[in-house]
């Protein structure tokens, strides 16, 4: 598969794709949410969430004077899943004495169970879904952000530029080194289609290095990074994006190529570039080691190996109401030993 790390439709495609991510292999104490999120694909999770704030803080960090072109900012929240995918099918031209008949394609395609008439009030009568309509209106093309997405990326921002440690991600004056942003890879490991989306690929030629880095923005302390990176088990995410670079550094010619590396490039380990929302703390930068990755990958019981395993097992069986633990255990699921 062909892969154009610049191509502004990346992300369409990304999204598109029914390969499986670390999120899904994250899900999998809940398969039943798996299930759901290939039967209902529009539906709005965290990671879409992720990928929107990071777009636009990549625009405004690298540029800016085309951020109008891209993005157009609400004036309020976005709606919920399935009022915005209602919302998203209609026709641009409605008003609140539209026929009922103008709306049917987009209820239908929204998967609400209420009466059409219902949601055709709470389109109009919300002023979260009628501004939502508006906006959609006057986008043409654009991508619609929410308010608090873009002050979450514009604080960011300040915080990321203005701090000495981090800056270099996204002011560039060395002509030995390149960044990419927003880069999809899409590999295949133990015979499981994968994909992951990297924030930002620093490969330095004069050392012959690639710098995995993930953006993150949080509402708690920068100092409490630590603890959630256990918690949410970024581990995973690190070992996994390294894990499909290297696949396609070996495997991918046309992505060597577009990186402008050679087989023998050195791949550093994850760093998370973490900044508040509230910027009451300067963004610090955390490194994953050759221990942790290791470990990641191969060597605990929540490990990607074994995660892909209960993947390919719910796979294989279709059964996806409950845990791999619980089927094997004929409805019991085992509590953590202490």
């Amino acid at each position: 598969m062909y892969i154009d790390i610049t191509d502004k439709n990346r992300a369409i495609e990304y999204f598109k794709s029914p390969r499986i991510n670390v999120s899904t292999l994250k899900n999998l104490n809940n398969p039943i949410w798996i299930k759901l999120k290939r039967e209902n694909p529009y539906i709005e999770d965290e990671e879409k969430r992720h990928f929107r704030v990071g777009r636009v803080l990549d625009t405004m960090l690298t540029d800016p004077e085309n951020f109008s072109k891209e993005f157009i900012v609400l004036k309020t929240d976005r709606p919920s899943t399935a009022m915005e995918k209602f919302i998203s099918n209609l026709p641009l031209n409605l008003d609140e004495n539209s026929p009922e008949d103008e709306y049917i394609e987009a209820y239908e395609a929204s998967g609400f169970k209420s009466p059409v008439g219902s949601i055709i009030k709470r389109l109009w009568k919300n002023d979260v879904n009628s501004n939502y309509y508006k906006h959609l209106h006057l986008a043409k093309g654009k991508t619609i952000i929410s308010k608090d997405e873009y002050e979450e990326a514009l604080i960011c921002r300040d915080s990321l530029i203005n701090n000495p440690f981090t800056s270099h991600f996204f002011i560039n004056n060395n002509p030995e080194v390149s960044i990419f942003y927003q880069v999809p890879l899409y590999f295949e490991y133990k015979e499981v289609e994968c994909k992951g989306l990297i924030d930002i690929l620093v490969v330095n030629y004069k050392e012959n290095t690639i710098q995995i880095v993930d953006l993150k923005s949080t509402g708690r302390s920068v100092l409490s990074f630590p603890s959630s990176y256990i918690t949410l088990r970024y581990y995973l995410q690190g070992a996994f994006y390294e894990l499909g670079l290297k696949t396609l550094i070996k495997e991918k010619k046309s992505f060597r190529e577009q990186l402008g590396v050679s087989e023998d490039v050195k791949i550093k380990h994850m760093q998370f570039v973490v900044a508040e929302k509230k910027g009451n703390n300067p963004s610090r930068i955390f490194q994953m080691t050759e221990e942790e990755v290791e470990k990641a990958t191969h060597g605990i019981e929540d490990s990607i190996d074994n995660l892909l395993t209960i993947y390919k097992w719910h796979e294989d069986n279709n059964l996806w109401e409950y845990p791999y633990e619980m089927y094997q255990n004929k409805g019991i699921y085992l509590l953590s030993k202490l």
